[in-house]
């Protein structure tokens, strides 16, 4: 490679044999990498921010291979891979092949269907490698310092007038070191739920004011990234927030908690940019973004009607609305079919109108067997008496809702998060049975004993 166009990356051999060889010791430790670059679009490629070579993919190939290896050579693998999500993830991923072999788009369909199965590795690794350890303490350290650590840095510089993490519309925009504001806002949000738990089960004072500090970090980016999304959903996430923490605050904690909620009052009166203000305000108003996206479904309608089955192809809704009328309506007839593609800005309308009612009807599956996985491990928990392990539990499911709640105004099925969500439900029913196990073991070896005395 020394003598090759190539030549900047000779390290790579020496260095990746070596990664795989502590890899083949530890591999959750690349599975830990690659959940803290999740939010960090920017930085995690190696040839420039528009190379498809990533850290993530080395890291995500390494992990495959080390795993492969040791559920073939070693009888008792530690690597669990069960899951009751398996079937119909498995149905959707024949859904989505079919719809690509019928799709008049062949080379989106089959660029997403690509994407698909990068995302069920996802799920698959995070099913192998999260265990009890993962599940109770190093995951939600992970999310909650990866996007602490960006939205500090984001903020910081935005706060020195510094444009290096922000995109320029009608007004800096912060997108941290993702590519979309909407996107960054969504990952935010997804460690809120964690970052609550956190801080109410911490046992330092010191502990506590870090989660508070990161909180308010947290909320300031949420702030200015300007998205409307970010505002509806944040109501519906710190409202779940308060009605679950709600309950642990003592009559002497109301004064600080009122003055916090006043102090957070006047730093939103005094801070908090007028245009914040006017572009929330713009949600109940017929401006040019709320009339694309209306259009957006209205084609997502009438393409359904004509494709109700298999769809248009997976992945190919914004290159089916480059060629309909509603890109011809609002102007971009003008410019070529590649300026006219426009995501549905909607999961939902996505699957359903490139995979059509089959698709759509798996996809929703999967998230009811994901949100009953939460409930029965929540319920299940109980029994142990361990409130920590079931409001770990609630916390992730509100993760999960958080992620849920933003399909309807992101096209993100192949989020990483939501695919590490789909399988904590299935660790955390592992985890809560196992542990029940244990304890229902003790019980009986206690009896047998007190037989014997």
């Amino acid at each position: 490679m020394m003598v090759s166009p190539w030549h900047m990356y000779a390290w790579l051999p020496g260095v990746g044999l070596l990664l795989l060889l502590i890899l083949g010791r530890k591999p959750e430790l690349a599975f830990y990498v690659v959940l803290f670059l999740v939010p960090w679009d920017a930085v995690r490629a190696l040839a420039g921010p528009d190379s498809s070579i990533t850290i993530s993919k080395f890291a995500g190939m390494a992990m495959v291979l080390v795993v492969a290896l040791h559920m073939v050579f070693s009888r008792g693998s530690r690597y669990a891979l069960h899951s009751n999500l398996w079937r119909w993830i498995g149905l959707f991923l024949a859904t989505a092949l079919i719809s690509a072999l019928l799709t008049r788009y062949p080379d989106e369909a089959w660029g997403d269907l690509r994407k698909l199965v990068a995302s069920v590795t996802v799920f698959g690794l995070a099913l192998a490698l999260v265990d009890e350890k993962g599940f109770t303490r190093t995951v939600p350290r992970v999310v909650i310092f990866s996007i602490g650590i960006s939205t500090f840095l984001s903020v910081t510089t935005y706060a020195f007038g510094l444009t290096l993490f922000t995109m320029n519309t009608d007004f800096e925009r912060l997108v941290g070191v993702a590519y979309n504001p909407n996107h960054y806002a969504s990952f935010v949000l997804f460690s809120m739920p964690l970052l609550a738990h956190w801080f109410f089960n911490a046992t330092r004072s010191w502990v506590r004011v870090c989660g508070a500090v990161v909180f308010i970090v947290n909320l300031g980016a949420l702030v200015l990234t300007y998205s409307r999304g970010a505002f509806v959903v944040s109501l519906v996430i710190f409202g779940a927030l308060i009605l679950e923490h709600g309950r642990k605050l003592r009559p002497r904690h109301l004064g600080f908690l009122g003055l916090g909620l006043a102090l957070v009052v006047a730093g939103a009166a005094a801070y908090v940019p007028d245009t914040y203000w006017e572009r929330q305000k713009s949600i109940s108003t017929q401006d040019s973004s709320v009339s694309a996206r209306l259009s957006y479904v209205l084609f997502a309608w009438e393409t359904w009607r004509e494709h109700p089955v298999i769809g248009t192809g997976i992945g190919t809704y914004d290159r089916a609305y480059s060629f309909s009328e509603y890109a011809f309506t609002r102007g971009w007839g003008r410019k070529t079919r590649l300026d006219a593609q426009r995501d549905a800005h909607n999961t939902y309308l996505e699957v359903a109108v490139g995979m059509g009612t089959v698709g759509l009807g798996l996809f929703l599956g999967i998230l009811v067997i994901a949100w009953r996985n939460f409930t029965n491990a929540i319920r299940e928990s109980k029994v142990l008496q361990d409130p920590q392990l079931t409001q770990l539990i609630t916390a992730y499911r509100l993760s999960f809702v958080s992620i849920l709640a933003y399909f309807f105004l992101l096209s993100r099925v192949y989020s990483h998060y939501y695919w590490l969500a789909l399988a904590l439900s299935t660790v955390a029913l592992r985890v809560v049975q196992q542990r029940c196990k244990a304890m229902n073991t003790q019980i009986a070896q206690g009896q047998d004993d007190s037989h014997r005395s």
